[in-house]
């Protein structure tokens, strides 16, 4: 009995180790900006690689034309203040390295199959990944909009958000932008006024106290399956 429960137990911790790893959000803490708090949103399954969202959309300081949008998330780490929750540890300096989500600069097709840059569906990009792939919501073209937002509290459908990649066909002129609306990626006139998020990329890891507590859970539902079975 004890080397099953001590088999388990790996099995669980392994378990954890992988849902972190590939795991989709997890809040891992907050960060003060201006007068309010905001939560710090990773994905460790980023197209681009790891990656903490900030669960602000920005319109002001941020949220106009594109190169004002790029300034303010490259500036934004000089305005926070991070507090990483208890259990995870990480390199990264939050007080720079921030900057808009990236898309793969492609052909402008209006793709349904997950791979053109351009049109529905597309997942390449690092907010089509979180849209579709973590969030599960679907386009205008398969009957959905942006109904789920999981642990973002200030991630809105009734408008477009600025990417930090330029249209390069476009001699970049244009940049590419996603519709939270429609599930839509496009591209368009740089001097447009569209919303803002910012991005930091860096890996962020769980402390072993964390993998327990995760290893314990993941235990835990396997005993409630087995007594459903």
């Amino acid at each position: 009995m004890k080397k099953l429960a001590m088999s388990l137990a790996v099995a669980g911790l392994m378990l954890a180790v992988s849902s972190m790893a590939q795991a989709a959000l997890i809040t891992i803490g907050t960060a003060n900006y201006g007068e309010a708090s905001y939560k710090l949103i990773y994905d460790a399954d980023s197209p681009s690689g790891p990656i903490t969202w900030l669960d602000y959309t920005d319109w002001g300081s941020g949220g106009g034309d594109w190169q004002t949008s790029v300034d303010w998330a490259s500036g934004l780490g000089s305005s926070l203040t991070v507090n990483l929750d208890s259990g995870y540890t990480t390199a990264i300096d939050w007080t720079t390295g921030w900057r808009l989500p990236a898309t793969v600069d492609g052909l402008d097709v209006q793709g349904t199959d997950g791979t053109t840059t351009g049109g529905y569906n597309v997942t390449s990009s690092e907010m089509g990944h979180l849209y579709y792939e973590e969030l599960g919501n679907l386009s205008t073209l398969d009957g959905g909009t942006l109904t789920n937002t999981g642990d973002f509290a200030n991630l809105y459908q009734w408008d477009s958000y600025w990417s930090g990649t330029e249209y390069a066909s476009t001699g970049n002129v244009n940049a590419w932008m996603f519709n939270m609306s429609t599930g839509d990626q496009w591209q368009g006139s740089k001097s447009l006024w569209e919303a803002s998020l910012a991005v930091r990329p860096g890996t962020v890891t769980p402390e072993p106290a964390t993998l327990c507590l995760l290893g314990i859970g993941a235990l835990a539902l396997l005993r409630r399956r087995k007594r459903r079975v």
